[in-house]
């Protein structure tokens, strides 16, 4: 039980984290097609 418990709860922050770094990437895209906003980097 508790090393289904322990797999869950790792699956679920590896989906957190696929999830974060999806919207990053999204913000940074929308950030990029923004002609007003120059960031360079």
């Amino acid at each position: 039980m508790k090393y289904k418990e322990l797999t869950f709860q790792n699956t679920l922050s590896l989906i957190i984290i696929n999830h974060t770094a999806f919207t990053k990437q999204e913000i940074l895209a929308s950030f990029r097609t923004t002609p007003t906003i120059d960031t360079k980097g």
